[in-house]
Formats: structure tokens, C-alpha cells, sequence
């Protein structure tokens, strides 16, 4: 019974966080535990050119100008921590109709979400909003 509430507790954030990353104004990206983009909506697929479909999935680090690799992975660490970053600068590729404008350059502020519960579920997402 209590895992059974754990996941009826693990699906509602999950909806929650979703429809916050669709519906914000801003530019929003989550990465999950692994590093893996599991947030990404159409304000940040403007920007970069990377459909939703084809960012979903994808390691945060494939997305990202080879001299912010090393920045991210601070960002990532910290995440796994549970310590918000701020004001940190990383460079996206671009893709498509949008490559030939170069990498876009980023100020970002993250926000390390960790949710655990003793019944063995875990939740940790990295949420960046630009």
C-alpha cells in the first residue's frame, strides 16, 4: 500500500512538473538523474532549433559547445547535491534553421529538486530556466 501511494505521489509531480516546463513563458529545460533531458519546451526549442521530440532523452552534455562541457558537469554534481547554481554562463548548439546562428550563450540559475521517500522512491531533477 505504500509503494502504491508513492507512485500515486511520483505521478502527480510528474504532471505538475510537466505542465509547469509547457506552459512557462520562459525558456525551460530538466535533466533527469542521469543527465538526460527530460524537460524541454517550446520556448527552448525556439531558441536552439531542437524539436521537443528530439531533445527528450538526450544527454544534456551532446547539447552543449564543447568549452561549457566541464560547466555542466559542475552544474550536474551540484544538482546531485542538492545546491542551487546561479549565474552560471554555458554555450547550446544550435540546430537546424537555427545552426547557422552559432551557439547560444546562456545565464542560467538552476534549481535542484530532490524528493526522497521512505518507501525507496526517488525524484531528482535539475530544472534550468533561461
Amino acid at each position: 500500500m505504500k509503494k502504491i501511494q508513492g507512485l500515486l505521489e511520483l505521478r502527480i509531480v510528474t504532471n505538475e512538473m510537466v505542465r509547469l516546463i509547457e506552459t512557462a513563458t520562459a525558456r525551460v529545460l530538466a535533466v533527469d538523474i542521469a543527465g538526460n533531458i527530460n524537460g524541454w519546451n517550446k520556448k527552448a526549442a525556439e531558441l536552439t532549433g531542437l524539436p521537443v521530440m528530439e531533445a527528450i532523452g538526450r544527454p544534456l552534455i551532446d547539447l552543449v559547445v564543447a568549452d561549457s562541457v566541464e560547466v555542466v558537469k559542475q552544474i550536474l554534481d551540484s544538482a546531485l547535491q542538492g545546491i542551487e547554481e546561479q549565474n552560471l554562463k554555458i554555450k547550446l548548439k544550435t540546430f537546424h534553421e537555427q545552426e547557422c546562428c552559432g551557439p547560444v550563450i546562456l545565464m542560467i540559475n538552476s534549481n535542484a529538486l530532490s524528493f526522497n521517500r521512505t518507501n525507496g522512491l526517488a525524484i531528482s531533477h535539475l530544472l534550468v530556466l533561461w
